[in-house]
């Protein structure tokens, strides 16, 4: 903690704790790898699906909800478009810009 003076004003400023962002980037770090990593083995012996389960009586989870969460449920990232423009374009290249951050500036 550090105790200062702005404006006249006595603060105290300390720094966050790094829990937060420290289990964000893990679980993003899992999830970005999670389509490449096997099936668990157990999940072979589930139902094949919602109405396998169904005629067999059985309740829970099926192989393609494991396969559905194993493979499709993850953050999705959005796209972005490249704001460059071709040399034979005549339009002001003021309005697009294409080096460093300043494409990001929309965001």
């Amino acid at each position: 903690m550090a105790n200062i003076t702005h404006y006249g004003h006595e603060l105290t400023l300390a720094a966050p704790l790094l829990t937060s962002p420290a289990l964000l980037a893990i679980t993003v770090r899992i999830e970005a790898y999670q389509d490449v990593g096997p099936i668990p083995r157990s999940a072979g012996e589930l139902p094949r699906n919602r109405a396998a389960a169904n005629s067999l009586g059985l309740r829970g989870v099926t192989l393609e909800d494991v396969c559905e969460f194993h493979y499709q449920t993850r953050i999705q990232c959005a796209e972005r478009c490249p704001l460059t423009l071709d040399s034979d374009n005549d339009e002001d290249e003021s309005l697009y810009p294409s080096k460093g951050s300043e494409r990001y500036d929309e965001d």
